[in-house]
């Protein structure tokens, strides 16, 4: 059997895989909350703390240099290193919490690096605690009303609650996919990543509304035509996701690092629950609508 006609038969099944897809990403991410109590990992700018950036040219041990500068910190510190196209370092980002002071990091990192921190060759900016809530409280209504926005864009262009409906949760399942891929890969919250969550909300509707009106303006071999979206939107897929991957893999600084990551996270995770759910739960409502004879 061809897989148009293995579709064609198993639509309303495949519909279960985004959905266990979906149940494992808030399984990884409720284990997360369970063990630190927070549903992602936060940077300084939405946790409050302290990050320190000291230029640097030699090549370093991340892991090891994270347990050396924590053990002389006396608390967690988490280590990012920073290098250009060639592979060379340039930087070392140190970042602690917001239990710990400056001084006692600037300590902790001169003594393990063996080096005077000066302005020419660091950096340091701390976040306060009732900063770095205010700027993710303004993060989560950001995100909300994304959700409210697409999702009446997508009633108004189609006037069928079950589509809006389908389109939406759609949108939701990306966003969740893409913070317990965050959560799998050890990606902190930040102004990249959050970016990129809210690209997923707007950008992830572009294959939806292809495949609904691909769907719904046709009375007769809708899941024909269901495909001929299919074939866009896999061009879509290859477009994006090879220019994520570009900014991934030739870009050195953290921030975009972690842009492009959950970009390519979200772009599989949207793959999956565009083509099988979003297209599984229209195909449903065109077959109570106008009968199985329209597939």
């Amino acid at each position: 059997m061809d897989f148009k006609g293995f579709y064609r038969k198993n639509y309303k099944k495949l519909v279960l895989v985004p959905a266990v897809m979906f149940l494992i990403s808030l399984a990884v991410i409720y284990a997360k909350y369970q063990a630190t109590g927070d549903f992602v990992s936060k940077d300084v700018d939405f946790q409050g703390g302290t990050a320190l950036t000291l230029q640097w040219d030699q090549f370093v041990d991340r892991l090891k240099l994270e347990r050396e500068v924590s053990k002389n910190a006396g608390g967690d510190v988490s280590v990012s290193v920073a290098t250009d196209y060639a592979g060379k370092v340039t930087e070392i980002v140190f970042e602690a919490g917001k239990d710990m002071e400056s001084e006692k990091l600037k300590s902790a990192v001169a003594g393990t690096m063996g080096v005077e921190l000066t302005d020419d060759n660091s950096s340091i900016k701390s976040t306060g605690p009732a900063m770095g809530a205010s700027f993710l409280a303004s993060a989560q209504k950001v995100m909300i009303a994304a959700f409210i926005l697409t999702s009446s864009v997508a009633f108004l262009i189609f006037r069928v609650p079950e589509v809006s409906a389908a389109i939406f949760l759609c949108s939701l399942m990306n966003v969740v996919g893409a913070i317990g891929g965050m959560n799998l890969l050890g990606i902190q919250l930040n102004a990249g990543s959050l970016a990129a969550l809210l690209m997923f909300i707007g950008g992830s509707i572009d294959d939806n509304i292809l495949i609904v009106t691909r769907a719904l303006e046709r009375k007769t071999g809708v899941i024909d035509h269901a495909f001929l979206a299919f074939n866009t939107g896999m061009v879509m897929f290859t477009t994006k996701f090879l220019a994520f991957a570009g900014l991934r893999f030739l870009t050195t600084i953290p921030i975009f690092v972690d842009f492009a990551s959950v970009l390519m996270i979200g772009s599989i995770v949207d793959l999956i629950n565009t083509w099988l759910q979003n297209t599984g739960m229209v195909l449903w409502y065109v077959e109570r609508k106008e009968g199985k004879a329209a597939l």
